[in-house]
């Protein structure tokens, strides 16, 4: 068998790690499945494109001496439509959920008493967890740890 056909046959392993996520996503747009089922998949589809970004993605990007560029064009192709699926998948969820008396609401659909309850809460129970940290010359680059959420706060 001559090279030529052998990289025919070859399969890109970061494409191919796409399409299994593609079956996790299939589960989670299949009407069979039941419905809070259908957002633990989302969710697990989710979490799992994070990790290929986090992984895969970012050794792409800085191994790319414009060796990748045609793979990382044809992950992006991939991974916008996926991700389009998954949105429009969880869109159609969000009235299914309503049916059954779980909503997702912002802080203006929250009354009064809520709003407190939710004030209370985050004093309590997250701001404690909270750890500031400095981006300025002398840290430019602060450690932000992997899985974590990081809010940035312009200075004054």
């Amino acid at each position: 068998m001559s090279t030529q056909n052998l990289q025919d046959l070859w399969l890109d392993r970061d494409l191919t790690w796409l399409e299994f996520n593609r079956r996790v996503l299939a589960e989670a747009l299949d009407e069979r499945t039941p419905l809070l089922e259908r957002l633990k998949f989302l969710a697990i589809f989710t979490s799992n494109l994070d990790e290929f970004f986090m992984k895969r993605i970012a050794v792409l990007r800085v191994e790319n001496a414009g060796t990748h560029t045609k793979l990382l064009a044809d992950l992006r192709a991939v991974i916008v439509d996926m991700v389009q699926q998954q949105q429009a998948c969880f869109a159609a969820l969000l009235p299914r959920l309503e049916q059954h008396g779980i909503r997702l609401l912002g802080w203006k659909d929250l009354s009064d008493r809520q709003r407190v309850e939710a004030t209370n809460f985050f004093q309590q129970n997250v701001l404690p967890a909270l750890t500031p940290l400095v981006v300025d010359s002398a840290h430019p680059t602060p450690f932000l740890s992997n899985l974590s959420l990081s809010w940035s706060v312009p200075a004054r």
